[in-house]
């Protein structure tokens, strides 16, 4: 995937143009021909680097807190005008009272961010939630047993370098422990 075409090389029957980038949709897909770069067509460029992966190493606990605070451990650097795409992947307990309530935080002054998450908020509803500022909340049910919260998000920086970082806490004060547990993790992928 992202190759670039050096040299004669066809796909279903139609030979690619010198530097035009071979896709491919992974398993079972056909490869198609991206984009060169010329005009408005795209360019699809390989990224550069491996995934950047962020893992818990303990658990980190809270009590009687509504208020976003920063994880521990669960944060990467970016540098000034870098794009990336993550995954956050967290294994929560909290009580089924307090629910869940987490962010994303980024360096001041960036050319863009979403993050979205698609699941259960404290309603019970099944809702598609969209941010497109740093800081501010998703807010899902938890039922007091252990969760899985997922949720994935876009990033362009602008001039600053910084951190992602997630933030999180109860939705609502409780007594009882919220954990972010052990082996949670960001799977970061530099696009630019």
């Amino acid at each position: 995937m992202g190759d670039v075409n050096t040299i004669p090389r066809r796909i279903d029957g139609v030979e690619g143009a010198a530097g035009q980038v071979i896709l491919s949709g992974g398993p079972d897909t056909l490869e198609t021909w991206g984009g060169t770069g010329v005009g408005s067509d795209p360019v699809y460029a390989a990224a550069s680097g491996g995934a950047t992966v962020v893992r818990k190493t303990a658990d980190e606990s809270i009590v009687n807190e509504g208020v976003l605070q920063n994880d521990d451990e669960l944060l990467f650097a970016v540098a000034a005008n870098e794009e990336w795409a993550f995954e956050v992947f967290l294994s929560v307990v909290s009580p089924a009272a307090a629910d869940f309530k987490c962010s994303i935080t980024c360096p001041a002054a960036p050319d863009h961010i979403l993050f979205e998450y698609i699941g259960m908020d404290p309603t019970d509803a099944l809702i598609h939630m969209k941010r497109n500022t740093g800081g501010d909340a998703l807010t899902m049910r938890t039922q007091g047993g252990i969760e899985i919260v997922y949720f994935r998000g876009l990033f362009r920086n602008g001039a600053n370098a910084g951190s992602i970082r997630l933030q999180w806490c109860q939705n609502v004060a409780d007594a009882g422990n919220t954990i972010v547990r052990q082996g949670s993790c960001i799977i970061a992928h530099k696009i630019n």
